[in-house]
């Protein structure tokens, strides 16, 4: 059964993503949560294989993968008072051709 049911498996868009590029060198991945000066990754979006490209069925890959973390790493009192302790993350997807 366990065999069936891994075509559902979700996935770390971010690996999708680092997968999907053909850099030889490894990213760091951005931190989305900073605890005084500590970065740690709490905030993830998580796909079905329909979109990993090594599957031959997927109908889309992660095109880009941007982390909004000036509000953290460089903090402006008068935009960013009120402002969450995360970052944002966004993910662009690209259907294959």
């Amino acid at each position: 059964m366990a065999h069936q049911l891994g075509f559902y498996r979700l996935q770390d868009s971010y690996d999708l993503y680092q997968a999907s590029q053909y850099s030889l060198s490894e990213q760091v991945r951005p931190a989305t949560h900073y605890y005084f000066a500590k970065g740690s990754v709490l905030d993830y979006i998580l796909l079905s294989s329909e979109f990993d490209a090594k599957n031959d069925l997927s109908l889309a890959e992660v095109g880009r993968y941007e982390t909004y973390d000036r509000h953290l790493i460089n903090p402006s009192f008068e935009h960013d008072s009120q402002s969450t302790d995360h970052a944002p993350v966004m993910i662009t997807l690209a259907i294959r051709e």
